[in-house]
């Protein structure tokens, strides 16, 4: 028995010797990967459209037809710097309040105010993320645009695209940004380009997406 428990123990002593080197080094790396300076970062994508210039006009005109194609998004108003809410009218430097709902229980709702840089009904729109109630996009980025843009071909088929830049202000997101930036940029762009192009309900989204 006493043998036995020696083996095991010099086994693990061994095992020791190997993993505790391996370990500190992740820890080094993870840790210089967090240093300064913040970087910026950018993503892309595209998706053919299926939906028609007008339909897709109509989906970006309409503060209701916003949650179809806006992930988690419960509503989407537009404000004054006070919060007052203003006739909606998408028009460069609006501020919009979206609220957010995951369907995870009252305590995940949360308020993203955005605003406006650019709208043409027939080219896109340009966001600026400025508040969020939950601190999560806030606290990995000091800066964060979102942007759509229809990009319309000779033969009038229309392109989505989406887009998006951002500046990293944490440890947590120069992490992630240098080990795999398209991964998490995709998780917080917000808009469904799937759904957006078949003029479908949204479609779910990824089990986790850390923006919301």
């Amino acid at each position: 028995m006493k043998g036995a428990l020696r083996t095991i123990g010099w086994a693990t002593l061994r095992i020791t010797a190997y993993v505790a080197p391996i370990a500190g080094l992740l820890a080094l790396g993870i840790w210089w990967l967090g240093n300064p300076p913040d970087l910026p970062v950018s993503w892309s994508r595209e998706v053919r459209a299926e939906a028609t210039s007008q339909e897709l006009r109509t989906e970006l005109w309409k503060a209701e037809h916003w949650p179809r194609w806006f992930f988690y998004l419960e509503r989407v108003e537009r404000v004054n710097e006070a919060g007052d809410v203003l006739p909606f009218q998408l028009v460069p430097g609006a501020l919009l309040r979206l609220s957010m709902d995951p369907k995870k229980g009252f305590s995940r709702k949360s308020e993203l105010r955005a605003r406006v840089l650019e709208f043409d009904p027939g080219q896109g729109l340009t966001l600026r993320l400025e508040f969020d109630s939950s601190g999560k996009l806030t606290g990995l980025f000091d800066v964060l645009t979102w942007k759509l843009a229809l990009v319309t071909d000779t033969s009038g088929r229309i392109t989505l695209r989406g887009s998006e830049t951002a500046r990293t202000r944490a440890r947590r997101s120069r992490v992630y940004c240098r080990l795999a930036p398209q991964v998490l940029l995709n998780q917080i762009y917000p808009v469904d380009l799937l759904g957006l192009a078949r003029m479908t309900k949204v479609s779910e989204p990824p089990p986790v997406r850390l923006g919301f």
